[in-house]
């Protein structure tokens, strides 16, 4: 969807995959211009940075506290252990302890080995790697939930407004849910539930 972005906004770019935490370190470090991220993911203080703008919203995204099937509903996860993706934001990590895993799919495979209680997780990985790896498990609780957008370094405000066309018309043309569909057409169906 990035590449589709950039091309739709004739910026150059070299889309580079690295984990969370490299991300999160190159953008501080101004190693790289920009990441995708939900703002509903960061703290206060982590949206107010004022060396970051974002782009318009790109596509809706949930996240969830998922555990094993058939167990009560979270009322809260203060002093809890929680899985976690090293690297990944979570608005109020403060309150738990986090235990870090390399991927969404080591989150849920230690959740099946009961490693772990609680994951945080959004809803789509965790249909995939659930059909990937026969994991059942159930989303016990709504974590967050918001919108993907480009976050930029704040020296690169001169592209926002390309990026931001690029968006409206790539979903005006109904692109973006395309390649959407592209990645949950595979998933099975799942009530809200759980698998």
């Amino acid at each position: 969807m990035v590449e589709v972005i950039l091309v739709k906004a004739k910026i150059r770019g070299e889309n580079l995959l690295l984990p969370a935490k490299r991300t999160n370190f190159y953008l501080e470090k101004q190693q790289i211009d920009f990441d995708i991220i939900s703002p509903d993911w960061l703290n206060e203080q982590q949206k107010q940075d004022d060396r970051f703008i974002y782009s318009d919203p790109i596509l809706p995204i949930k996240e969830y506290v998922v555990t094993r099937q058939s167990q009560p509903p979270v009322l809260t996860l203060t002093g809890i252990e929680v899985g976690t993706v090293r690297g990944y934001y979570y608005h109020d990590d403060q309150l738990f302890e986090r235990v870090d895993f390399a991927s969404e799919k080591e989150l849920l495979q230690a959740l099946n080995l009961r490693r772990i209680e609680h994951i945080i997780i959004g809803d789509l990985p965790a249909l995939y790697w659930s059909e990937q790896l026969g994991i059942a498990f159930s989303f016990n609780q709504l974590h967050s939930e918001g919108m993907l957008q480009l976050r930029l370094l704040a020296k690169h405000q001169g592209l926002l407004k390309r990026i931001n066309q690029a968006i409206a018309q790539l979903k005006l043309s109904g692109e973006i849910e395309k390649i959407e569909q592209q990645y949950i057409s595979q998933l099975p169906i799942h009530a809200k539930g759980g698998r």
